[in-house]
């Protein structure tokens, strides 16, 4: 055994045969260059870089034989406690505990989603934007809703709520329309019925339940239904700056 008590530097390849023990801090590189360290083993072979504490295993990051990267951790006796396994044939990270995401945020808006046995997730179905564009002269309307980015509504699904949001705010022209209600529907059934008047508001509105809500629908075509409020001569053509789009939270059954 070769001890070295001061500093070697080494210009050309150094192979060591066995184990080698460094003091304090070995550094690849001087700061001018791109360097590298491989681990090179054996085809069927391990790889472990290991982390201790007196001798002793407490973390291990390990290249296996089937290709794949551990991250394993051990107790102070050295006893494996779990391991968080990337694949390395399709990529995918296991986790032995939880994830807690502490600051930021978790962007899954292109990942498919397998919730565990027995639960379902909730999804949303946001329609496209109605405007006073498609209004007509009239007390009231019905207006197919709109297509938006999330395509045709649904079909076979449990609809468990649904509201109307206000993307600006609408405003009437006229003294003789003073609101204008509006209500999702299928038919002569309301999903639901906002009630009050949507003028001047902005955002999310709260709504009455219909009867709709909650049970099986295999296909429905729900439509906006509009209603101007005044003192008779109310116009749904009084209407001006409206942008309404649907949303509807449901449970998708096959």
């Amino acid at each position: 055994m070769t001890d070295h008590r001061d500093a070697k530097t080494f210009y050309g390849p150094v192979t060591f045969e066995n184990t080698v023990t460094f003091e304090t801090a070995p550094t690849v590189g001087d700061g001018t260059g791109s360097p590298s360290q491989a681990f090179n083993k054996v085809d069927a072979g391990t790889f472990d870089l290991l982390f201790q504490n007196g001798g002793t295993n407490r973390w291990a990051i390990r290249h296996d034989a089937s290709e794949n990267l551990l991250i394993r951790r051990f107790n102070a006796s050295a006893v494996l406690q779990d391991t968080v396994t990337f694949n390395g044939s399709s990529g995918l990270l296991t986790l032995p505990a939880g994830l807690t995401v502490a600051a930021g945020t978790v962007d899954l808006s292109a990942a498919s989603l397998t919730p565990p046995t027995g639960q379902q997730l909730v999804r949303t179905w946001t329609s496209g934007s109605l405007t006073q564009a498609s209004l007509t002269p009239g007390a009231s309307q019905s207006i197919a809703v709109p297509t938006g980015g999330d395509g045709a509504f649904p079909t076979g699904i449990i609809p468990v709520g649904a509201y109307f949001e206000t993307t600006g705010t609408a405003t009437s022209s006229s003294g003789d329309t003073t609101g204008l209600t509006v209500a999702l529907a299928v038919g002569s059934a309301e999903y639901l019925a906002v009630g009050a008047s949507i003028l001047g508001a902005a955002s999310k509105k709260e709504n009455a339940t219909g009867a709709l809500i909650g049970g099986y629908r295999a296909a429905d075509t729900p439509t906006i239904e509009l209603t101007a409020l005044g003192a008779g001569s109310e116009d749904l053509a009084d209407i001006n700056a409206l942008a309404l789009r649907v949303v509807i939270k449901y449970l998708p059954i096959t």
